[in-house]
């Protein structure tokens, strides 16, 4: 499964010894590990490839992701990483899931059997922030945030069918100080769900 990443934003994670958001020491740029960017063709190793250099740094760092079309397979962002206290996307980026393809497939609802992926899911982030950025068409929820503390979501825009099955917009588990601010949320199901735990 493959979804379409159009994006103009900087992915940001700052170290736990920086107390606010300031330019980064190091900045990483996607470009730099020759994605194509056609819209058709794969390009999670250049984004991983970004991501682990990123991550090995000691120092506050920037992923840089100019406006492109690129397309992404199922992919994971993840640590160990070097201190990280940050996480910040920020931007005007999409992220196109194109869920459409995948909905009449959804059977989570009745089966409970949910084996279709978010759009972003979000997993023990300390003092995170989504700014500024549109999630379409999800195969299931498009915003999935898991064991963080402290996030801020701004300006952030979710768009799906009212067709959609079981697409909730905003789905928060087993989290505190989850801040929404100036969301625009379109879906099938709910706008924002609150799991256990929050």
């Amino acid at each position: 499964m493959s979804f379409k990443f159009v994006v103009l934003f900087v992915l940001v994670y700052l170290l736990s010894s920086i107390s606010h958001l300031h330019r980064a020491i190091f900045e990483y740029n996607v470009m730099d590990n020759d994605p194509m960017c056609d819209g058709k063709t794969d390009d999670r190793k250049a984004f991983m490839s970004t991501w682990r250099e990123a991550c090995k740094s000691t120092g506050p760092s920037t992923i840089m992701i100019p406006v492109r079309n690129c397309m992404l397979g199922p992919v994971e962002f993840a640590g160990p990483c070097k201190n990280i206290d940050r996480l910040a996307v920020l931007g005007g980026g999409t992220f196109d899931c194109q869920g459409r393809l995948a909905w009449k497939n959804n059977n989570c609802a009745k089966t409970g059997i949910c084996n279709l992926p978010a759009n972003i899911r979000l997993t023990d982030i300390i003092n995170g922030l989504l700014h500024n950025i549109t999630f379409l068409d999800s195969k299931m929820f498009h915003i999935n945030i898991q064991n963080c503390w402290n996030m801020d979501l701004k300006n952030i825009a979710i768009d799906a069918s009212i067709t959609s099955l079981n697409i909730d917009g905003i789905h928060i588990g087993r989290s505190n100080r989850v801040n929404i601010i100036g969301a625009d949320i379109n879906t099938g199901d709910d706008c924002i769900s609150r799991g256990d735990g929050s």
